[in-house]
């Protein structure tokens, strides 16, 4: 199903807002609450008579604009530049607030999380900053904290390890310098992850050893 909302350009060079009114569709197999694609938005800069339709309806086909579609192609040197959308309910548009950072960032941890800097692209060997650290159990050869994502996440996220010296996903034991022998995640939910680290019985519990780990439970 598609619906080619029609919007004109009245002077180019100059900031404009677009206000675009979207009826329900009564027809056609939404997929509902899950994490299948239920709407996409597409602003088309050009399109071919292939993908014309009915402008402001409802259509069965892949139609993405009508036959006054202009060509934002035609040179390289046209720009489109675009900041501030927004997709709400209702039968209008209230004004558009932009949310501190602080809260967007917030939004964002129910999505994607990572323990390093946020500078700092996720990497094994990109340092200590960050990272789990927990203390090993004596006289074992496997330590299992479990730590807590904060906020919750959307669903149980797909995890990946990373040691913050060495070139491998294994837990780094900082004070003795040397590596578990193999790290597992062996218990997840959207609220806490626990973390297996093989590891030397000889590794004391005053020992400080970390990991880093990014979460996701994105669409």
């Amino acid at each position: 199903r598609t619906y080619p909302a029609i919007f004109t350009i009245v002077s180019s060079n100059t900031g404009e807002k677009k206000t675009i009114p979207l009826p329900g569709d009564t027809a056609g197999n939404w997929v509902g609450a899950t994490n299948g694609m239920g709407l996409r938005l597409q602003i088309v800069l050009a399109a071919g008579s292939d993908f014309y339709g009915t402008a402001n309806a409802w259509a069965s086909s892949d139609s993405l604009s009508d036959s006054d579609q202009a060509n934002g192609m035609s040179s390289s040197s046209n720009d489109f530049r675009i900041t501030a959308v927004k997709l709400e309910p209702g039968s209008s548009a209230t004004t558009f607030g932009i949310d501190p950072f602080a809260v967007e960032l917030d939004k964002a941890l129910r999505y994607y999380q990572k323990t390093f800097p946020y500078y700092t692209t996720p990497a094994t060997g990109a340092g200590a900053d960050g990272m789990i650290a927990f203390h090993p159990l004596t006289s074992s050869t496997n330590t299992v904290p479990y730590f807590q994502t904060f906020p919750a996440m959307r669903e149980t996220p797909t995890f990946i390890t990373f040691n913050p010296v060495s070139a491998n996903a294994y837990a780094r034991n900082i004070s003795e310098n040397t590596n578990a022998t193999l790290t597992t995640i062996i218990a997840s939910s959207p609220n806490s992850v626990g973390i297996q680290s093989n590891h030397n019985a000889n590794w004391q519990y005053t020992a400080l050893c970390g990991i880093h780990q990014t979460r996701e439970a994105e669409f």
